[in-house]
């Protein structure tokens, strides 16, 4: 059975190589916290149960051999909760890259989990996105074992921000003077565990030109959170007079597609 990919797939990034070598990122002159490849799987309802089962099984096992050979720094596998037609994946994998310019570990995941797939006869979409990561809140320095952490029952929420690229510059400042102190705010009050924000390296050719990934240990502190939200920009806006500026100019800058409720079935 046929592969179906998007327009944006593996191959298209393939293309991108000499640009990932040649051209600055959007946010020129920022630190580059850590370079990663993110690849968002897609399928149809009658093959949505089997793609997550890969994942869980022959896929984990997959990318554990590329760590053993050193072809990727770390891994972390994500598998949507809820079904449903406009989120950006059922399933998701972050790979952690040895460095920015080498794409080859990027190939050989993509070819490995095609050829697998392709024999057991499931169809899919596949988006593969490189990766800056602009914030790392709750001191993350490494993608660590769901076994080392515990973090196999956590819950995450990814929200695709979708912003003009000529606003690109602008969405760096709102990160460090809107979505930061928010995001510490809420793991302040112990309602979010962590967060990470990735910037999208090929902005202009993608869905969405960053991705904001929430961390919580279970359902109820997302609950908790949304409890406190009202409260807590409230503190905010009394208080920081940058930060209420950001707050009613949010929507200018950026939108929100669809956001995914996951959890993590695997990592390294």
């Amino acid at each position: 059975m046929n592969i179906l990919y998007k327009l944006r797939v593996f191959f298209s990034v393939l293309t991108c190589t000499l640009l990932l070598v040649s051209s600055p990122s959007a946010f020129s002159g920022e630190k580059r916290l850590r370079d990663k490849a993110m690849f968002s799987f897609s399928a149809s309802a009658e093959y949505k149960a089997d793609l997550k089962e890969f994942f869980a099984g022959k896929g984990n096992s997959l990318l554990n051999e590329f760590v053993d050979k050193k072809k990727i720094k770390g891994y972390q596998i994500f598998a949507g909760l809820i079904s449903n037609s406009q989120g950006i994946f059922d399933a998701s994998i972050i790979v952690e890259l040895n460095k920015s310019t080498d794409l080859t570990a990027v190939s050989e995941i993509e070819r490995s989990f095609s050829k697998y797939m392709l024999k057991k006869g499931v169809s899919f979409d596949l988006d593969v996105d490189i990766l800056d990561q602009l914030s790392d809140v709750n001191g993350k320095q490494e993608i660590a074992s769901i076994n080392e952490k515990g973090k196999d029952n956590h819950l995450y929420i990814f929200a695709p921000h979708v912003i003009a690229i000529d606003k690109l510059k602008s969405y760096r400042k709102f990160v460090v003077e809107y979505i930061d102190p928010i995001m510490q705010a809420y793991i302040d009050e112990g309602v979010l565990e962590s967060f990470d924000l990735y910037q999208n390296s090929y902005p202009a050719g993608s869905i969405w030109q960053a991705i904001l990934v929430l961390e919580f240990v279970n359902p109820e502190q997302i609950e908790k959170r949304e409890a406190v939200q009202a409260d807590i920009r409230k503190r905010l806006i009394s208080k920081d007079p940058t930060w209420k500026n950001w707050y009613g100019q949010k929507y200018i800058l950026r939108s929100e597609i669809r956001t995914v409720l996951a959890k993590t079935v695997g990592a390294r």
